[in-house]
């Protein structure tokens, strides 16, 4: 009896996290205020994350960005702005994952235009806070690896659109990473 209580309450656990991200909206545009259930606070400190020492430093292969990195992107002012998980796959595409409940999905593609120097171009889309479209966006960065490929920092720049492809505002800062992973 008490197991079958215990998978009944599992199962709902199950359909509730694959429900409950289509029921809350998200944007990793959030700081441009079309989204305020978003908000800088919501700043969380990551537990000690082990620091992947990247594979080509010391070999004949060039320093790549491609693997799993943890984000953290500042305004203007020097604010903390947002924090993210970021892979970059070799085929030139990128994936991110950033703090904001339940958790911001965005992609872009990227590529190396000078030897350390990495071009990405970043798209989503944007929600009110009832979940409703309300238009998109576009991030760019230019990002500079640094410690033979285990950090790289950088700069970044978003443009918002509303439905009819109109700009609503724009804003940029700063960002820093750190290659993620086992050793």
């Amino acid at each position: 009896m008490k197991m079958t209580k215990f998978l009944s309450f599992l199962g709902s656990l199950i359909i509730a996290a694959f429900l409950l991200p289509n029921a809350v909206a998200a944007d990793c545009a959030a700081g441009s205020g079309l989204h305020p259930l978003v908000s800088p606070k919501l700043a969380t400190k990551l537990p000690q994350l082990t620091l992947k020492k990247s594979n080509s430093a010391g070999s004949l292969n060039p320093i790549s960005i491609v693997g799993l990195w943890h984000v953290t992107y500042l305004t203007d002012t020097g604010s903390e702005f947002a924090q993210s998980f970021d892979q970059w796959f070799a085929d030139g595409n990128e994936f991110e994952v950033a703090y904001f409940a339940p958790g911001t999905e965005c992609q872009g593609v990227w590529h190396q235009s000078t030897p350390g120097t990495i071009q990405l171009y970043h798209v989503g889309w944007s929600f009110d806070e009832n979940g409703q479209l309300v238009g998109s966006y576009v991030e760019t960065q230019t990002n500079h690896l640094m410690n033979r490929g285990n950090t790289y920092a950088g700069v970044y720049h978003f443009t918002i659109y509303d439905l009819n492809g109109n700009i609503i505002d724009e804003f940029g800062g700063t960002l820093s990473a750190a290659r993620l992973g086992e050793d």
